[in-house]
């Protein structure tokens, strides 16, 4: 992809800004909320505050409902998000390394996963230990 030239040194191109924008709405408006369910909801955790010598707080793995998923699936779609790393010739922004460095930061500030084009869609069987 061809970027516009950054206003200032040491910033990003304006189409990069937009993208972080973007994707930093979506986790803070459809992801961050969901982040207690999604953790509540793992039958794996050990409970009692980690007995037999696994920490609670070192696992990360959850599950939602799947009208939770679908919801976050049409987030995903109706964003561009989910397509957003595909070369343009297939539907894609074709963001190159920076972009795709840019988008992945701001998707992984949270723990709930959004559907991207190249991993398949979580699903409550995806995270079984």
């Amino acid at each position: 992809m061809n970027y516009t030239v950054p206003d200032t040194l040491f910033s990003l191109p304006p189409e990069l800004v937009e993208l972080k924008n973007l994707a930093r709405n979506v986790v803070n408006r459809e992801l961050i909320p969901l982040e207690a369910k999604f953790l509540a909801n793992n039958p794996e955790w050990p409970r009692g505050g980690g007995k037999g010598g696994i920490s609670v707080e070192s696992l990360v793995d959850g599950t939602l409902e799947q009208s939770d998923w679908d919801r976050l699936d049409r987030v995903a779609e109706s964003s561009g998000l989910a397509t957003a790393l595909l070369p343009e010739e297939y539907g894609g922004l074709g963001l190159g390394v920076l972009g795709a460095f840019v988008l992945e930061e701001e998707l992984h500030r949270s723990l709930v996963p959004l559907q991207e084009c190249g991993s398949p869609s979580p699903r409550q069987d995806s995270f079984a230990m």
